[in-house]
């Protein structure tokens, strides 16, 4: 049996859209659906549980606090493994859509075939209708992630003070260079042992007997991709890219929602990478 694990924050309208699309294209399938509540202060996800309470193999979780995306996630996969005894578990973003009728068919299909860990489908963006995956920018090295610690501590310090606006309006380069998005490249190729986006990916059985959580817990957002990519490294996992699946996301709808402000908007983007930085660097020693 497949179980979708689908964390909710806010964005009601998001969430819906994301369950009748895993609805249809999942039709005469056996599969199960958990929405996990991260304490929306909001009216949400009370319209979300009086929108399907009527469907018996969709299973309401609501978290007391607001766990972050890695233990949030964690949450739903927990009650997936040990309560639904899932075979697998696919973690997807509230505001990913779901097109592929033949999903279920595939997912199997593709595990029989290159017995991956975890797997990741083409992915696009419905901002700029990019391919997210594979994804060609995690961090790859040691010293990559304390220029990175030195950068985010640095715009943080300054937002506090607010030069940050200031740098920005001028257009000033500080001591360190700005990362850029890289262009993804041969999306149309199955490829194994790479990393993956984080928006949308499926863990096999390999992967669930072994583990008790989907995410390293120590995050809160941020990162999540390139810590997963490394700790599946350091266990022999296979990763596998299976452009075969195809999905399409809006990006970001429940952070946008969260804060109008972009000065407290980078804050809490600062934070929380250098956080999980720290933690990808205890990860990579």
């Amino acid at each position: 049996m497949i179980t979708y694990v689908i964390l909710h924050y806010l964005t009601n309208d998001d969430t819906s859209k994301c369950v009748k699309s895993i609805q249809q294209c999942n039709q005469n399938q056996d599969f199960n659906i958990v929405i996990v509540d991260n304490a929306s202060h909001n009216e949400s996800f009370l319209s979300i549980k009086e929108e399907f309470s009527n469907l018996s193999n969709v299973y309401f979780i609501e978290n007391d606090y607001n766990m972050g995306f890695a233990q949030g996630n964690n949450i739903g996969y927990d009650y997936a493994k040990n309560i639904l005894k899932a075979s697998f578990i696919v973690i997807l973003n509230n505001d990913i859509i779901v097109k592929d009728r033949e999903i279920y068919i595939k997912i199997k299909e593709s595990y029989k075939k290159y017995n991956y860990h975890i797997m990741g489908p083409d992915i696009i963006s419905l901002i700029d209708e990019g391919h997210q995956n594979p994804l060609s920018n995690v961090t790859s090295s040691k010293k990559e992630i304390y220029s990175n610690i030195t950068r985010y501590t640095l715009l943080l310090l300054l937002n506090y003070i607010y030069i940050e606006e200031l740098i920005i309006k001028l257009k000033k380069k500080l001591f360190f260079s700005k990362q850029e998005k890289l262009k993804v490249e041969n999306f149309n190729e199955i490829k194994e042992n790479i990393p993956l986006h984080g928006s949308f990916l499926i863990f096999s059985p390999s992967f669930i007997i072994k583990n008790n959580e989907a995410f390293d817990g120590r995050t809160f957002l941020f990162l999540e991709e390139d810590i997963l990519f490394y700790k599946a490294k350091i266990n022999n996992y296979k990763t596998l890219y299976y452009p075969e699946i195809c999905v399409l996301h809006k990006e970001d709808s429940s952070t946008d929602f969260l804060t109008k402000s972009k000065l407290k908007k980078r804050r809490f983007i600062y934070k929380n990478l250098i956080k999980s930085s720290l933690v990808l660097k205890r990860i990579l020693k």
